[in-house]
């Protein structure tokens, strides 16, 4: 009996600790957990994240750091779902640049 409790404790122990890995390819971050959030007098946010960005291909800002231009249609909801996911404590499923972009610029985000 004593083996069959911890065993069942052993997986549920898995099961409840269990989270998706951050990767980041070439074109994107996946399963990203935003650490900080900046935003500029000019409408220009900045994204830092827990993962590894340095597989991009793109040029990260201050070599550590995602770029949003807050003057493209759409930034605004794309800041809104990276402030809902950071203030959740939530990992964000896909962030995805522009490829070859100076600052490693966000093309779009997504949450499952």
């Amino acid at each position: 009996m004593k083996r069959l409790l911890t065993a069942a404790f052993v997986l549920l122990s898995f099961v409840v600790g269990f989270s998706a890995q951050a990767t980041c390819t070439s074109i994107g971050c996946d399963n990203e957990k935003i650490t900080r959030l900046w935003v500029n007098a000019s409408g220009s946010y900045y994204v830092e994240t827990a993962g590894d960005i340095s597989q991009l291909n793109c040029t990260p800002h201050g070599g550590i750091r995602m770029y949003l231009d807050g003057a493209k249609v759409g930034a605004e909801s794309i800041y809104s779902l990276l402030l809902t996911a950071q203030s959740m404590d939530k990992p964000v499923a896909r962030i995805r640049i522009i490829e070859g972009s100076s600052n490693c610029e966000i093309a779009y985000v997504y949450q499952e």
